[in-house]
C-alpha cells in the first residue's frame, strides 16, 4: 500500500474526555475503570479453584513450567542463553535459537519482546508446529534468531553492583533500554555471530525502545539491516486497555508510587494457580490476558496455550516504567520519561522531557505492521506516528484486520498473514 493512504494525525481528545471514549463504537455504554473480568467470569473461577483445581493440576502443559531455553529444545531447535552486560551495570539473559544441522546463516535477527513481556513470546503459539512461533519461523528459514530479554523481567534481573531489593535496581524505563539495552545486545550478537550489521523486530514496548534508540543514536541505527515494527507502541493518548484505565484514577505518580512501591511491577510465575484454572476454564485466560495486552478476545490464540502464555506473562517490569508508558496516555508525545518540572530542569535544562526525533529519521528501514482491533498500540496513534516519519523511511505499512495487540506474537494465524511477510523484508534487506 502506499505510505500516506489513511495516515493521519491521532486527534487531540482532552484527557478529562478520555473515559468517556467508546472502546468498541460509538453506541457503547459507558465503561466501569476497572473491568478485569466479568462478574460471570469471577463466579466460574471461584469455582473451577474450590471445585476443579485438584483436576487441572494433573493436565499441566510441560511448557508451562519450561524457561524459554527448555521450549526451544523441546521443539527440536538449538538454544542457548547468553549473559550480556550493558554499560550501567545489568546483566541481561538472552536466548540464541538454531535450526538444527544449520551452519551458516542468511544473517543475524534480534526480536525484542513489549512491556511486561519476555522472550518466552516468540516460541510459544503451538506446541505442535513450532514454526507457527516467530522465532522458529525464521530460524527454519536460515536466519541467526537471538531473543532479547529488557532489565527488570524475569530472565535479566541481576547486576553487578545491585541486588533486586535495591530501590535503586528498579530506577528504569523504556529509556534506559534505549540508551543501554539495545546497544548492549546488539554489540553482544554481532561479536558472537560474526556478521557486522542484523535486522531487529519488535513487539510493542520492543517497538518503542528500538525507534528511541535508533532515532538518538545513529551510530547503532547504521548497524540495523531491517527494523520490523509489530504494534509499535510509541505515541499511546488513544490506548483503552483495562490496565490504561485503571491507572487513570490515580491523581500523580507519586500515588502510583504510593500504593506500588518503587520496585517491580506485574509479574506472575508458573506455579500461579491461575494457570492451572486455565487448563479447565479458559476464559479465566481470556480475560486476565485481554486486561493487560489491550486484545478484544483471544479467538485467534489456540485455547490450550492460554496456560502455557499466562505462566510466562506478565515477566514484569518496573512500576516506574509502567509509569512512563502512563505518561504517553495523557499527553500525545513520544518522550523521555516526565520528572516534574523541577527535576526536568536538571536533567534535561527544560520544564518540559524532549520528545524522541522521529521525524529526522534516517535508517535503519522501517516495515510497519499493526493491528485494526489494537487496544494497546491504537491504529491512530500508529498512524499518528507514520505521519511523523519521513516517507523515505518506511518501505512497507499494513494495518492488519481483526488484529488485537497480542496476535502478532501469540496468534494461530500470524505466520500466514505476517510472518511471511516479515521474512521477505529481512531477505530483501541483506
Amino acid at each position: 500500500m502506499s505510505i500516506s493512504d489513511g495516515i493521519k494525525r491521532s486527534p487531540l481528545v482532552p484527557f478529562s474526555d478520555k473515559l468517556r471514549r467508546h472502546p468498541f463504537g460509538p453506541s457503547s455504554p459507558p465503561r466501569s475503570p476497572l473491568p478485569l473480568m466479568t462478574l460471570a467470569t469471577v463466579r466460574i473461577a471461584l469455582f473451577a479453584c474450590l471445585v476443579l483445581l485438584p483436576l487441572a493440576a494433573s493436565a499441566r502443559d510441560p511448557d508451562e513450567d519450561r524457561n524459554v531455553t527448555e521450549i526451544i529444545r523441546a521443539r527440536g531447535f538449538i538454544g542457548d542463553d547468553h549473559k550480556v552486560v550493558t554499560e550501567d551495570g545489568y546483566i541481561l539473559t538472552i536466548q540464541r535459537v538454531r535450526a538444527p544441522g544449520a551452519t551458516a546463516f542468511k544473517g543475524a535477527v534480534l526480536l525484542q519482546h513489549g512491556f511486561i513481556d519476555s522472550s518466552a513470546t516468540w516460541v510459544m503459539t503451538s506446541e505442535t508446529n513450532a514454526t507457527k512461533s516467530l522465532a522458529f519461523y525464521l530460524a527454519q528459514s536460515g536466519w541467526d534468531v537471538w531473543l532479547g530479554n529488557s532489565r527488570g523481567n524475569i530472565y535479566s534481573r541481576a547486576h553487578t553492583t545491585l541486588s533486586p531489593s535495591d530501590d535503586a535496581f528498579w530506577d528504569f524505563t523504556f529509556d534506559e533500554f534505549a540508551a543501554y539495552d539495545v546497544p548492549a545486545k546488539m554489540e553482544y550478537i554481532l561479536r558472537v555471530s560474526g556478521f557486522s550489521s542484523l535486522s531487529y523486530i519488535g513487539h510493542s514496548e520492543g517497538c518503542g525502545q528500538a525507534l528511541a534508540a535508533f532515532s538518538s543514536n545513529k551510530t547503532v541505527a547504521a548497524k540495523i539491516d531491517t527494523f520490523v515494527a509489530l504494534a509499535p507502541a510509541a505515541f499511546l493518548y488513544n490506548t483503552a486497555t483495562n490496565l490504561s484505565r485503571a491507572f487513570e484514577l490515580f491523581v500523580s505518580d507519586n500515588d502510583i508510587y504510593k500504593v506500588l512501591g518503587r520496585k517491580s511491577f506485574l509479574e506472575f510465575n508458573s506455579t500461579d494457580d491461575l494457570t492451572t484454572v486455565c487448563n479447565v476454564i479458559p476464559a479465566v485466560c481470556e480475560d486476565v490476558v485481554c486486561a493487560a495486552a489491550g486484545c478484544l478476545n483471544t479467538s485467534s490464540v489456540d485455547p490450550k496455550r492460554l496456560p502455557v502464555i499466562l505462566a510466562h506473562y506478565p515477566a514484569g517490569t518496573s512500576v516506574k516504567d509502567m509509569i512512563h508508558l502512563q505518561q504517553g496516555t495523557k499527553k500525545n508525545v513520544f518522550a523521555k520519561f516526565n520528572y516534574g518540572i523541577v527535576e526536568n530542569e536538571k536533567r534535561y535544562n527544560s520544564t518540559q522531557p524532549p520528545s524522541w526525533d522521529v521525524e529526522h529519521w534516517t535508517v535503519p528501514p522501517l516495515a510497519v505492521f499493526y493491528g485494526s482491533q489494537d487496544k494497546a498500540a491504537d491504529p491512530l496513534d500508529v498512524q499518528h506516528l507514520l505521519s511523523l516519519l519521513p516517507p523515505s523511511a518506511l518501505v512497507y505499512v499494513e494495518e492488519v484486520p481483526s488484529f488485537g495487540h497480542g496476535d502478532f506474537v501469540w496468534s494461530m494465524y500470524a505466520a500466514d498473514l505476517i510472518y511471511a511477510k516479515v521474512l521477505s523484508l529481512l531477505n530483501a534487506g541483506l
